[in-house]
């Protein structure tokens, strides 16, 4: 099991990598509630064992579009 502070890093990079390629022109088109599921699917794949970004933001993307 990855370190806590590997962890996080894996989870902002993921936020961050997901959050652009979900949105258009940032947080002005992007649904309320589109920061509660990302951070909710990033988590959920973590937790499962994804230790790569790109692989977590594929499958985010995957399952929110």
């Amino acid at each position: 099991m990855a370190s806590i502070s590997n962890r996080i890093r894996l989870f902002n990079e993921s936020y961050r990598l997901a959050w652009q390629m979900l949105t258009v022109n940032g947080e002005k088109t992007a649904p309320r509630d589109l920061p509660v599921r990302l951070s909710d699917n990033i988590r959920a794949l973590i937790n499962a064992g994804y230790d790569d970004a790109d692989a977590i933001v594929a499958e985010v993307v995957r399952r929110m579009s």
